[in-house]
């Protein structure tokens, strides 16, 4: 069964055009081997193939994610593997486990191996994905799409180290919105809690040899975090950041504005999507902004493979003002964080750095003492 996970989640890439429906792809195992790329039906294919020529019971269930939704407003769709393994039924996800990515007609340099989707528990896969027929679920107390599509989705430690999560206290804080993907007829979908400063407060309930540790990020801070050795139930409680504000504008080459090119919907409670259109021919740039009460300008960047960003704010003679920028990193995410010094003109620039250590300006926008209204 390891040797099977392990050779098709480093020889079979995500077709990620196949999956925005800029090409059909291939769905035969034979094409599937021969190309070396596929979507989540494809390697679900070819596992039970492998499987079922060694002897192993196995089935392919269909069903819905919670990562992502299609254009048209459906959930989106997901296929994986179940083996049944001395009268027990496991899950087996190449999908969620894949090394490889291809876009773009360029393959992806591997990623790191995971095997947290060999043999996960029916249970621990139905906080990530909801078969379509209730008797795939493959445990005692099935669950429908509405609760599955209204819950939070946990990330992959939580179903490693087997925790039960209890968010009934924050849930009516609770909310999705959709984020366009470029080139593609699915959105990703992303969860919010709205906030103000306000305190939030979770309930883990995690095995005898687990031991839970509460970290917060972009200002979350954890306020306590009480462990009952008995029944090994922690109790955490975080205060959240102050609300962020985001807003954006397209400009031309020469910084000027246009106001009535920048489009605001609200999907969901505390999310902003904005649509932006050319005002006329020639070249302009889209930018969003984002800014908190401590006057702190947030930008976020998907990587590229192959290069890294970084950023600086530099003075109107060109020089780097230190301390006034930070970077951080999550997989191919960048987080990038600028304030604006006291005095003078400031620009924010983020910078793209090829193999040969080359720095090339991405993106920059003035950083004068407000942004809004500027």
């Amino acid at each position: 069964m390891k040797r099977f996970y392990d050779w098709i989640t480093a020889n079979i890439g995500y077709d990620y055009e196949m999956f925005s429906g800029r090409v059909e792809g291939e769905t035969l195992p034979s094409e599937i081997l021969k190309s070396g790329k596929t979507t989540c039906g494809g390697f679900s294919s070819i596992f039970s193939l492998f499987a079922e020529s060694a002897g192993i019971e196995t089935i392919i269930i269909s069903g819905f994610s919670k990562a992502y939704i299609k254009n048209t407003g459906e959930p989106a769709t997901h296929a994986w593997n179940a083996v049944r393994l001395g009268g027990t039924w496991y899950i087996v996800d190449t999908t969620h486990a894949h090394r490889i990515n291809y876009s773009y007609r360029e393959f992806s340099v591997p990623g790191t191996y995971r095997s947290s989707q060999l043999f996960l528990s029916s249970n621990a896969k139905l906080a990530i994905n909801l078969p379509r027929e209730e008797q795939d679920q493959l445990v005692d107390n099935p669950i429908d799409i509405s609760t599955f599509l209204g819950s939070p989705r946990l990330l992959w430690p939580s179903l490693k180290y087997q925790l039960q999560i209890d968010f009934s206290k924050v849930m009516e804080r609770f909310h999705k919105g959709e984020v366009p993907i470029e080139d593609s007829n699915h959105s990703r979908l992303q969860e919010v809690y709205a906030a103000d400063g306000d305190v939030l407060q979770f309930s883990v309930d995690a095995p005898a040899r687990v031991q839970i540790r509460a970290v917060g990020f972009y200002g979350v801070t954890v306020m306590s975090s009480r462990h009952n050795d008995v029944n090994h139930f922690d109790e955490i409680t975080f205060k959240l950041p102050p609300t962020t504000e985001v807003f954006a504008k397209v400009v031309d080459q020469y910084d000027n504005r246009y106001d009535d090119s920048v489009l605001i919907s609200y999907p969901a409670r505390g999310v902003k999507r904005y649509l932006f259109g050319r005002p006329t021919a020639g070249d302009f740039y889209a930018r969003i902004y984002a800014k908190t009460d401590s006057d702190e300008y947030i930008v976020v960047v998907k990587g590229v493979a192959g290069y890294d960003l970084d950023s600086r704010v530099k003075d109107e003679e060109n020089n780097t003002v230190r301390g006034f920028y930070s970077t951080e990193r999550s997989e191919d995410l960048y987080t990038f964080r600028f304030r604006s010094p006291a005095e003078g003109q400031h620009t924010a620039r983020i910078y793209q750095i090829d193999s040969g250590g080359i720095w090339n300006i991405i993106c920059y926008f003035r950083l004068p003492n407000k942004i809004i209204g500027d």
